[in-house]
C-alpha cells in the first residue's frame, strides 16, 4: 500500500502532467485506498444509496434481522453478471430477513417468515427487460444453523426470492452505513 501511495505522490509532483489529470488520478487513488480499507459505495436501489463500511471482523453470533450483510453469490453468478445484476466481484449486500431456526415460506405472491408476511415480497417471473427470473420456493422450511434468507423491500430486487438461501460461509462481513441519502 505504501508503494502505491508513493507512486501516486511521485506522479502528481511531475510538472508536465496537467491539473485535471492530476486531480483525477488523486481521486482514483483515494477511492482505491478507501475500498482497500473496507469502504463500499452503494449505487443500487436495494439499499439506501451511499457509503458503507465493511466490517469483516463481525461475530456471526451477533447478527440480527435487518442487519446488512455483504456476501459472495455462489449460485447464478453467470446469469447475474450477464444481466447486470452483479458487479464482477460477485458481491451482494442485502438485509437479513430470516436466520437459522426461522421458518420461511416463499411463494408467488409473498414471503412469510415465522408467520409474518414481508411487505413488497411478491415474486416476479420476469425482470424489467422481460427476461425470465429464476425462482426459489420454500414451504415452511426451517433454516439450518448456517442458512440465511436475504431480502430488500425494493420491488424487483434480486434477492433470496430468486437466488435462494445463503450459507454463512459466503459472508464477507456486515455493512455499516456511513453516509446515506
Amino acid at each position: 500500500m505504501k508503494v502505491y501511495i508513493r507512486l501516486i505522490i511521485d506522479f502528481l509532483s511531475q510538472k508536465v502532467v496537467i491539473w485535471p489529470l492530476k486531480l483525477s488520478i488523486l481521486f482514483l487513488g483515494i477511492a482505491v485506498l478507501l475500498v482497500s480499507v473496507g469502504f463500499r459505495w452503494n449505487v443500487t436501489p436495494s439499499l439506501p444509496y451511499g457509503i458503507y463500511l465493511l466490517e469483516s471482523d463481525y461475530s456471526i453470533n451477533h447478527l440480527d434481522k435487518n442487519d446488512i450483510v455483504a456476501f459472495k453469490l455462489d449460485t447464478l453468478t453467470s446469469l447475474a453478471h450477464s444481466r447486470g445484476y452483479l458487479l464482477k466481484n460477485n458481491q451482494v449486500a442485502k438485509y437479513i430477513m430470516a436466520m437459522p431456526g426461522d421458518t420461511i415460506t416463499v411463494k408467488e405472491d409473498c414471503v412469510i417468515v415465522n408467520n409474518d408476511t414481508l411487505h413488497n415480497s411478491a415474486k416476479y417471473n420476469f425482470d424489467s427487460k422481460g427476461r425470465r427470473l429464476p425462482q426459489f420456493w420454500a414451504d415452511h422450511k426451517i433454516l439450518s444453523s448456517t442458512e440465511y434468507f436475504f431480502f430488500s423491500p425494493v420491488i424487483k430486487s434480486f434477492d433470496s426470492r430468486y437466488f435462494g438461501l445463503i450459507n454463512e460461509s459466503q459472508f464477507l462481513g456486515t455493512l455499516d452505513p456511513i453516509i446515506t441519502f
